[in-house]
Formats: C-alpha cells, sequence, structure tokens
C-alpha cells in the first residue's frame, strides 16, 4: 500500500478573482458628457455575455431612463465592451448612473457582478449650448441684404422638419 498523502500537510492555493472593471468612457463622474457618445468599459481581462441580462441608465431618482440588452446591444471584444443609446435618450446637465443586473457577464465560464452601485460608473451630460445672434437682438435698421448669423456654444443638430423664420413685426 503507499500512501501518498500522509502526515501533516498544507495544501494552499487561490482562486482566479473576477475581472475588474478598469476604465470606462465616459470615464466615471466625467463632467460635459455629449448626449450622442459611445459608452464602453475595459476590464482587467476577456469577458463574456451572460444571457438575458440587462444594463440600466438611471436619473438621480433611480428612474430607468434606458434599458441595453447585454444580449443584442453591447458588443465584446475581448475585455471591453461597448454600447450605444439611441438619440434623445439623455437630456442636458443631467447625472447619470448606469446600473447592470447581478451577474451579467461572465469570465472562463464564470458569472460576475458589475456596476451594482450609482458610485461605480456616473456622469453628467453637458449644458445646453448657449448662443449669439448677428445683428443682435432689438437692432435697428438692419440692412436689406444683411447676412443673418446664429453662433452656438457648443456642438448642435437640427431636427428634422423644423424650420427657421424671420418675420416683419412692423
Amino acid at each position: 500500500v503507499v500512501y501518498v498523502l500522509s502526515g501533516n500537510f498544507d495544501w494552499r492555493f487561490t482562486t482566479e478573482s473576477s475581472p475588474s472593471l478598469g476604465f470606462t468612457q465616459p470615464a466615471n463622474a466625467a463632467t460635459g458628457v455629449e448626449l450622442n457618445t459611445t459608452f464602453s468599459m475595459t476590464f482587467s481581462s476577456a469577458i463574456d455575455k451572460e444571457p438575458g441580462k440587462f444594463m440600466y441608465i438611471v436619473d438621480d431618482n433611480l428612474d430607468i431612463i434606458h434599458t441595453i440588452s447585454i444580449d443584442t446591444d453591447v458588443t465584446i471584444a475581448g475585455s471591453e465592451a461597448t454600447f450605444t443609446i439611441p438619440e434623445g435618450t439623455l437630456d442636458f446637465f443631467t447625472n447619470y448612473y448606469i446600473l447592470a443586473d447581478v451577474d451579467a457577464f461572465s469570465s472562463g465560464g464564470i458569472p460576475f457582478s458589475v456596476l451594482q452601485s450609482t458610485s461605480d460608473w456616473n456622469f453628467t451630460t453637458r449644458d445646453l449650448p448657449t448662443y449669439s445672434t448677428s445683428p443682435e437682438s432689438f437692432t435697428d435698421d438692419v440692412g436689406l441684404n444683411e447676412t443673418f448669423t446664429i453662433t452656438f456654444s457648443g456642438p448642435v443638430t437640427p431636427i428634422a422638419g423644423k424650420n427657421f423664420y424671420v418675420y416683419d413685426i412692423t
């Protein structure tokens, strides 16, 4: 008879830890975030999607503003997950948080949880753009061939079907 494990012995080992969330875009606690941005998360190692799980963009009241299906809306490439949201989802100068279902991702077939707290990934969108006009409002004796200019403090997107009108108020 051969005894392989006899006497006192220690058998010590550690298991691999779940991937940690290293970077987010926009960065956690970022301000001035554009309304139409691409969101990304970079983990410490490769990840996979867990089926039927979701992420949520919530506001200060924790009301869900948008639901992101991890199955269909999130793209995984190694350790990076990216997603976009529909235009018009976010409002100007508003705080948002991104949260995820428990065990929304996996690594090596083992589910793990991230984005469980509002402090994990939050951001504030940019302020509503201001504008200036030329000629300035209420200017008298504007020439008939004058060029009208509106200058915005940041990027703006025209809304289809909306027009700009100039009226004679005399």
